[in-house]
């Protein structure tokens, strides 16, 4: 089958006989059987009968006692029913049955067989597994397939940089919310397309160690991280800010927290805040951590629509809308995407590239190794003064319920127009965390469900998870030792203005393109 394709035809069927014709001239049946064990699937993740002796036994197969091997044996027919990590008597009355079958032909003896009856070999599950980490393994297996073709029929040897005990935790947090969610919602027909995703990484090396596409890959193998591209939010808004304090902005600048109308080709638009509420003057640092939409448009006005798109476009967003609705968030991103540019806030201005896999040895021994990318995209100082306005996020602002007892977090939701989706964007002081909700078909949420809501407490679930499996892990960001860098190094705006000056309360839209859609919500 790894020379013909997945398509169901008479002359496939032709293809099929002429090539088992050939291989049986040049090969015996007991070197075609062996490169059919070499190449299926045994369960687990394990393609080859050899990865499966390690994976499953740590032993190599002529060390495998002939339980073991009758373990082995039963697997092919139905890898996930009789595989031992999950479903351990049953591979044992398979197994069994095979050994029955074995002293009934004469191939063993009395003693090998009750011998072989009674033992219970030792299983192992360790290491990252498909059943383990579906969504991480099936990426893994798509990103590799380019460099190598043949890698889904065995032989191969992955490294990944995911945590088990992490992926293990990402898993049960999201599906508890989901949970909790569905039942709250069970006759809301508004939630039939209900699901999440989440992807935690460490800052330093963007190492992914949890990745989670979905609440049951079975169900959906959809992966929501790499393959969705949804609205960012007010999640976005963290890097409006940076803009603005690449370009002069200070936390405590002030910005005009006021309605105010936009014409556009005799149409108006009037964003608005969250729940309608407006504070008149107010600092960044206020607007951020309350997320305040018409304050943000304000910052982008002062800084110019032209100056903060190309500033962003550095960064490393790409299709950005060239209107003020940038300022809200109505940008589409994935969760993966979004992650990596998150990077550049979480990890004091260096964007990193993530990396889920560490290396690969093919059938060879041929080993290679996978590095991620690092690009210095900001100032470290500048980048700490948002950060510090993102913790007052999770301590006094829309992301409370992203606290966690023992260490410090920052981040920042985000909830799109309609209640489309819930975000929550967050980070301590060495660990990434972005965690998602929302309907696959895009359409509203029940019960005005924010990222503050749904989104905020799976990532304080999932980072206490954290620290109990890594106990080690920094607990307090901490103010960069460097000295500060010069504006011209680090800034993406050509012109710093005034931080002082307020825009009018009704304006035109000069060069600035009406949104296409609804403002996004503040939340």
């Amino acid at each position: 089958t790894m020379l013909l394709s997945n398509e169901k035809s008479v002359s496939r069927k032709i293809k099929e006989a002429f090539i088992a014709f050939k291989v049986e001239e040049k090969l015996s049946k007991q070197e075609i059987l062996e490169r059919y064990l070499n190449q299926i699937y045994f369960g687990h993740g394990y393609y080859g009968v050899k990865s499966a002796a390690l994976g499953y036994f740590h032993k190599n197969l002529n060390q495998l006692t002939l339980k073991e091997a009758a373990i082995l044996t039963g697997l092919p027919k139905a890898p996930s029913s009789y595989d031992p990590t999950k479903n351990y008597d049953g591979a044992m009355q398979r197994s069994n049955a095979i050994i029955n079958r074995m002293h009934y032909l004469g191939w063993i003896d009395d003693d090998k067989h009750q011998k072989a009856l009674n033992e219970r070999p030792k299983v192992y599950a360790d290491g990252v597994t498909f059943n383990k980490a579906p969504y991480a393994v099936e990426t893994a297996m798509r990103q590799l397939s380019e460099t190598f073709p043949d890698i889904r029929n065995g032989g191969y040897k992955i490294d990944l940089t995911i945590d088990a005990d992490l992926q293990e935790a990402a898993d049960k947090a999201l599906n508890n919310q989901y949970g909790e969610v569905m039942n709250t919602y069970k006759d809301a027909k508004s939630i039939a397309t209900f699901n999440g995703a989440l992807i935690s990484t460490e800052q330093d090396t963007g190492d992914i160690l949890a990745m989670s596409g979905g609440v049951n890959y079975a169900k959906s193998p959809f992966n929501r991280i790499t393959q969705a591209k949804r609205q960012a939010g007010s999640s976005f808004k963290p890097f409006i800010y940076l803009v603005g304090i690449n370009s002069g902005f200070t936390p405590d600048s002030m910005l005009s927290d006021t309605p105010r109308v936009y014409k556009f080709g005799g149409k108006e638009w009037a964003p608005q805040n969250y729940e309608h509420k407006y504070d008149g003057n107010i600092t960044m640092r206020e607007a951020l951590v309350h997320s305040k939409n018409l304050a943000t448009i304000d910052l982008v006005e002062k800084m110019g629509l032209s100056n903060v798109h190309s500033a962003l476009e550095k960064f490393g967003f790409k299709g950005l809308q060239n209107d003020l609705s940038i300022a809200l968030g109505s940008y589409t991103v994935s969760p993966y995407e979004f992650s990596e540019l998150y990077s550049i806030i979480s990890n004091g201005g260096i964007k990193v590239s993530h990396r889920l896999v560490k290396s690969v040895r093919n059938r060879t021994g041929q080993t290679f190794m996978y590095e991620s990318k690092r690009e210095e995209m900001a100032d470290p100082n500048r980048v700490y003064m948002l950060v510090d306005v993102m913790k007052d996020v999770v301590k006094r602002g829309t992301g409370t319920k992203a606290q966690v007892e023992g260490i410090e977090t920052a981040g920042k939701t985000g909830t799109t127009n309609d209640y489309r989706d819930a975000w929550f964007c967050g980070f301590t002081p060495t660990i990434q965390t972005i965690v998602w909700f929302g309907n696959d078909n895009n359409s509203p949420l029940p019960g005005k469900m924010t990222g503050g809501m749904v989104a905020a407490p799976v990532f304080a679930e999932y980072t206490r998870a954290l620290l109990r499996f890594r106990p080690e892990v920094k607990r307090a960001f901490e103010e960069p030792s460097i000295p500060g860098a010069s504006t011209d190094a680090y800034s993406n705006i050509s012109q710093i203005v005034d931080s002082n000056t307020t825009s009018s309360s009704s304006g035109s839209a000069q060069n600035q393109i009406r949104p296409k859609e609804p403002s996004v919500l503040g939340r």
